[in-house]
């Protein structure tokens, strides 16, 4: 993606509140709110200069499943909202990289009990993953909760 000279001057004033590229943060404890209005292009944008974000919230955004390969530039997310965003287990590769992931938000999404299954063993540390499953899918919730019990599952049945 490239931007516009003008484009890049009106997104390092809205995210960094200057108008050149000097002194840009690696780390944002928070980016981008659910219901938002972030796009594929903020996330070009950001990540271009970020490394590191604590509370990532994208979910119910503008957000499509091709802007979600730019989360592959960040190396740490301990908070990430992806509620209604259209992941599939074919694009988990663009956040399976977060070791320090705590909490994962990715009801609404078309991942499947295979894919949640991955995200599962991918992230020791999780403490909270909300999500829904289909209800022919509900047979893997006891198996889950009994080999993750440090993982709270809040799942919906779909």
């Amino acid at each position: 993606m490239k931007l516009s000279k003008s484009r890049e001057k009106y997104l390092l004033q809205k995210y960094f509140n200057t108008k050149n590229d000097k002194n840009i943060p690696t780390h944002l404890s928070q980016f981008g709110m659910r219901s938002g209005d972030t796009t594929d292009e903020d996330l070009y944008f950001v990540t271009q200069y970020v490394t590191e974000i604590d509370r990532l919230s994208i979910g119910d955004s503008f957000v499509t499943i091709h802007g979600l390969q730019y989360l592959k530039k960040l190396k740490k997310v301990i908070y990430l909202d992806l509620r209604g965003v259209a992941l599939k287990d074919d694009s988990l590769d663009c956040i399976l990289h977060f070791a320090e992931l705590e909490y994962l938000d990715i009801k609404d999404s078309e991942v499947t009990a295979a894919g949640i299954l991955k995200i599962l063993v991918s992230f020791p540390k999780l403490e909270t993953l909300r999500i829904d499953i289909p209800i022919e899918e509900e047979a893997h919730l006891n198996s889950w909760k009994k080999k993750f019990i440090n993982s709270e599952l809040l799942i919906n049945l779909k």
